[in-house]
């Protein structure tokens, strides 16, 4: 058996490795970790002016409470979107794991938080139901129901924006995976034959002369005695 080497082929450019917005995963990557780094940066300005705004020396054990806070998050999310970018840029796949394991987890939190809202929905509007007879009870119970109702519509909103930079990460994760393995030769056993040569003479062929060779050793045998 021998080894026969083939390579494996790889095109960038199949419907597979797009976006639905129809941008290639890598730039839909990209635009994901800068909108992310985006965040976490405006978060952490938001934090120190509130900060600054409300006197650290005053504030005390708690102003310390903040900033350990803010701290642990900043070196939370800076070490996976640290991760994602090194991933991007220098295509190693296995640095979008923990941007993905964290996006699933903020798509758990969200389905668990709507269900949350859906049973306060139904409770809401039992209540008002039961409340027509109160027009000023029935009136704060409609507000509720409408605000409630919004939190539901932007956490499903917010559940399939979760779901989509999922389905791009993991087409990112792909993409990088066969980038990567596509350099790599992939053997696959051949059978293999291996062939022989006899030289067989001719019939009319005279045979070797060994007179040179034999005059050889003579003369050889001849020294050493």
């Amino acid at each position: 058996m021998e080894r026969v080497c083939k390579q494996r082929q790889f095109d960038p450019n199949i419907p597979k490795y797009f976006c639905f917005c129809g941008c290639h995963v890598m730039t839909g990557a990209k635009i994901i970790a800068s909108i992310y780094s985006s965040l976490v940066g405006l978060w952490l300005l938001v934090q120190v002016f509130s900060l600054v705004g409300a006197g650290i020396g005053a504030a005390g054990l708690s102003a310390a409470g903040i900033v350990f806070g803010i701290v642990i998050t900043i070196a939370f999310y800076g070490s996976i979107l640290g991760c994602l970018w090194h991933g991007v840029l220098h295509e190693r796949a296995g640095h979008l794991v923990p941007f993905m394991v964290l996006t699933v987890f903020e798509i758990v939190g969200s389905v668990l938080m709507l269900v949350v809202y859906l049973l306060l929905l139904l409770v809401v509007s039992a209540a008002t139901e039961a409340l027509q007879g109160y027009p000023s009870v029935a009136r704060v119970q409609g507000q509720a129901f409408v605000w409630v109702f919004l939190i539901c519509i932007a956490l499903i909103g917010k559940i399939a924006l979760h779901i989509w930079i999922f389905l791009t990460m993991k087409k990112t994760y792909s993409f990088l995976l066969h980038k990567r393995f596509s350099t790599i030769y992939r053997c696959a056993n051949a059978p293999h034959t291996y062939q022989g040569y006899i030289a067989v003479p001719k019939e009319d062929t005279p045979p070797p002369a060994y007179g040179g060779q034999q005059s050889t050793w003579k003369q050889s045998i001849e020294n050493v005695i």
